[in-house]
């Protein structure tokens, strides 16, 4: 194999492990000094073991991505057929050709190269564009081939867009559990202060389709090109983490990202700063200068209504359907065991004022009182109580605390104003005074039924660090992220995942 070395700094080249692809791609980093590119003789080079793994996985997912995309908009065309009864043109059959085309405009195969946790569920807006564009190519080229419009056909469409919007997200949620499967396992070193990789490495054995192939602390190893190859095929490494890197300096870091790059190997960065800002910033340009632009901590006025109204509407629409199970459940909690059907207690919400919550009671009556012989079985974080086997919960209570349902009757509380659907927990007051300083922001905002803290489990997040989501969560409120803690919140009642 020939070898050439970069000798250019102003040319900036990633050595890619697609086989099929060129040998050299502009990059945003420029190569470090030592590093070299080998070409294959014939155009076709021989990949580690490792680039080969890489490619095959991202490979899997692309295609898996597309075949779900184009198929989804064959079965909303076809569904839209049969319950129209509409005649079947030929335009309709380039919806998967245009489904396919508009999810790739949109960036929708790249994200998961990128990232480590491949979701469907917090996509789900960047779909609503390629089913929107999707179904607008395939009326304009039928209105062309027909030459007709009437609002008939503009309904038909319109209930197009919904199933393909819908059997879309379905099919990509399969698409990326089959490629899971399918695909080797991807391994990620961690490179960071110890205390940190410790953090980084235990949230990652959560993660599916990842494996932990080791912890690295900056100051252990050379990061040359060199240094590092001989580290990524020791590990095995897919992906290197550079987790918050304190005390390192800067051009240590970058080199780092830089060489990692270079050799092959993906790459995600944890800055110290997004742990206190979040993701919701803007770049702002000044020349060759990038600053971040920071949110406000809060709403504003028509943030807040805009987070009423999304309450009040969808906790009505809730209470409705619901009503029937919420007397069945009150039912056979009076019929199991003595005492109340609902359990009221002292919470902290908005602005440090208590309320009383509502829920069913999974316990026996005065189930309080028998609260202090059980400390000792304590498997919450600190300044929280939670016995997964506790003995106080009636038989009836077991069930629905499996089901999720016995924090139903919280909507009441959301109708009141005393709750919202999504929001920080809201604390008994013992736990609300553990909290201090900044943590104490937190009450700015309205309590949730569900929230950032629900979908990470309460039993895993010790006092300070759902101070820290909740925070984050003021900090970069939208109606979308409420959405988005819905949606995932169903999710992992159905999958009975929750606390």
């Amino acid at each position: 194999m020939e070898s050439n070395t970069a000798k250019s700094s102003s040319n900036r080249y990633e050595l890619k492990p697609d086989a099929d692809a060129d040998d050299l791609r502009v990059l945003d980093a420029s190569p470090p000094a030592d590093a070299t590119i080998e070409r294959a003789p014939e155009g076709r080079r021989s990949l580690p073991a490792e680039a080969r793994e890489i490619a095959e996985r991202e490979r899997n997912y692309r295609f898996l991505l597309a075949a779900a995309d184009g198929l989804a908009a064959l079965i909303a065309t076809g569904v839209t057929l049969l319950a129209w009864d509409a005649h079947l043109f030929w335009p309709y059959l380039l919806a998967p050709v245009y489904a396919v085309a508009m999810a790739k405009l949109q960036g929708l195969y790249d994200r998961d190269e990128m990232a480590l946790h491949k979701t469907t569920m917090a996509e789900w807006r960047r779909l609503l564009a390629p089913a929107g564009l999707t179904t607008l190519g395939v009326y304009v080229t039928w209105h062309v081939v027909a030459g007709t419009t009437n609002i008939q056909h503009l309904r038909l469409f319109a209930f197009l867009m919904a199933v393909m919007f819908a059997v879309d997200v379905a099919g990509r949620l399969v698409a990326r559990n089959l490629a899971r499967r399918i695909s080797p396992v991807e391994r990620v070193l961690v490179v960071g202060e110890r205390d940190s990789c410790h953090d980084l490495a235990t949230r990652l054995h959560r993660l599916p389709g990842v494996e932990l192939a080791g912890t690295l602390s900056i100051g252990d190893h050379e990061w040359s090109a060199e240094g590092l190859a001989k580290v990524v095929e020791r590990y095995h490494a897919h992906r290197i983490v550079v987790g918050p890197y304190g005390s390192w300096r800067e051009p240590t870091v970058i080199d780092l990202i830089r060489t990692a790059k270079w050799i092959g190997v993906r790459v995600s960065i944890m800055p110290n700063v997004m742990t206190v800002i979040g993701a919701a910033t803007i770049v702002d340009t000044l020349d060759s200068m990038l600053l971040l632009g920071i949110p406000r901590f809060g709403l504003t006025r028509s943030s807040l209504l805009i987070k009423r109204t999304l309450d009040l509407v969808l906790g009505t629409l809730f209470l409705v359907l619901f009503s029937p199970l919420l007397l069945l459940v009150a039912l056979a909690i009076k019929l199991d065991s003595a005492g109340p059907a609902f359990y009221r207690q002292t919470r902290v919400g908005r602005d440090g004022r208590h309320f009383r919550i509502v829920k069913f009671r999974s316990m026996v009556d005065g189930a309080e009182r028998m609260r202090a012989g059980l400390d000792v079985q304590n498997e919450a974080g600190e300044g929280f109580f939670k016995v997964t086997t506790d003995p106080r919960v009636t038989r009836v209570g077991r069930l629905i605390r499996a089901a999720y349902i016995d924090e139903l009757p919280q909507l009441l509380n959301v109708l009141r104003g005393q709750m919202s659907l999504v929001g920080p927990r809201p604390l008994v007051v013992a736990e609300d005074e553990l909290l201090t300083g900044m943590d104490r922001h937190r009450l700015r905002m309205t309590p949730g039924m569900t929230g950032p803290w629900q979908l990470r489990g309460p039993l895993h997040a010790p006092l300070e660090e759902m101070a820290k989501m909740d925070y984050l969560y003021a900090s970069t409120w939208s109606i979308w992220e409420d959405l988005d803690i819905l949606l995932a919140t169903f999710a992992r009642v159905c999958l009975r995942r929750g606390h």
